[in-house]
């Protein structure tokens, strides 16, 4: 069942008469099966003898920004239908549908179809629909029943509104009685869900001017805080842009470092002294052979001994 906060003064609503605060579903008195009847015969009594005779939406089509954005919508409606009401008759699944879509266009809730179903499930006791965190999405559809979920999905997101619950934002079992019960105005009993809208200003037509914002997360847990998100984005585009321009500073900057010291053990083995060539004062001892000192022996037996031949 969708819970959520009442619509008087003083009752934990904002001052313009919408819905401020969530509230889970252990927040509600369970009955007992005699105190149920009890309940549904006082709340019949309270109806018009000719059903809802109150005003009726019609929003038309909820088409999505792209084909996988209608794919997501008509999914989480279906998964909202089938879960919470796969055994009503097919008014009571028109009903949940139609209650969904209506929290769709008011300003108060998400601006999507998924964003409503998943609202609250990011925390175990915060969804707005029960079987969004009490485990039921592990249990495997019956074919059948989900198939004819999607059908009545499918058509309301095509613009086939049920009337018979109105402006209704809430509705709950008649086993259980949420302490806002009596808060709201009931609109509606169908199968075995009672239906309710906020009261004041939050509840008339005119108060559900919210577009269909046509981007839909999926069937995950939705984030209510697009605010908070939208700052750590832009934060973590400030620390990437600044360490960018670092980088880019860093790199145009002459070098102006001095050069690492060299050891002077090292100094010695790589720094070579050129030799200066010393003048060379000795004398030549080339050997020339016109450097031989004049022979001694007289001019006359110079020949003596020279080989005579013909």
């Amino acid at each position: 069942m969708p819970a959520s906060a009442a619509d008087a003064p003083g009752e934990g609503v904002s001052a313009n008469g919408g819905a401020s605060d969530l509230l889970t579903p252990s927040e509600a008195l369970r009955l007992s099966p005699v105190e149920a009847e009890a309940v549904r015969a006082a709340l019949r009594a309270e109806l018009p003898a000719t059903g809802y005779d109150g005003p009726r939406p019609g929003w038309g089509a909820f088409r999505g920004a792209t084909t996988s954005d209608n794919e997501r919508a008509l999914m989480c409606l279906t998964q909202a239908v089938y879960y919470e009401a796969a055994n009503e008759s097919e008014s009571g699944q028109r009903a949940v549908a139609q209650v969904v879509l209506n929290r769709v266009r008011h300003p108060d809730y998400p601006s999507s179809v998924c964003g409503v179903v998943y609202q609250g499930s990011e925390r175990a006791t915060g969804c707005q629909f029960t079987f969004t965190c009490d485990g039921a999405l592990a249990r495997s559809p019956m074919q059948s029943k989900w198939s004819r979920a999607r059908r009545i999905a499918r058509e309301a997101l095509g613009g086939r509104a049920f009337g018979e619950v109105g402006y209704a934002t809430h509705y709950h079992t008649f086993e259980v009685w949420p302490y806002w019960g009596r808060t709201l105005t009931m609109t509606n009993m169908i199968g075995r869900h009672i239906f309710h809208r906020l009261r004041g200003r939050g509840g008339s037509p005119a108060y559900f001017t919210e577009r269909y914002s046509g981007r839909e997360s999926g069937p995950r847990p939705w984030r209510p805080r697009p605010a908070q998100d939208t700052a750590d984005n832009a934060l973590a585009e400030v620390v990437a842009a600044a360490s960018r321009a670092a980088e880019v500073q860093a790199a145009q900057e002459p070098n102006n470092l001095s050069p690492a010291p060299v050891a002077r053990n090292e100094a010695s083995r790589t720094t070579t002294t050129p030799r200066v060539r010393e003048p060379n004062n000795l004398p030549d001892s080339g050997v020339r052979e016109d450097a031989l000192p004049d022979s001694q022996i007289r001019p006359e037996f110079r020949e003596s001994g020279r080989w005579i031949g013909g």
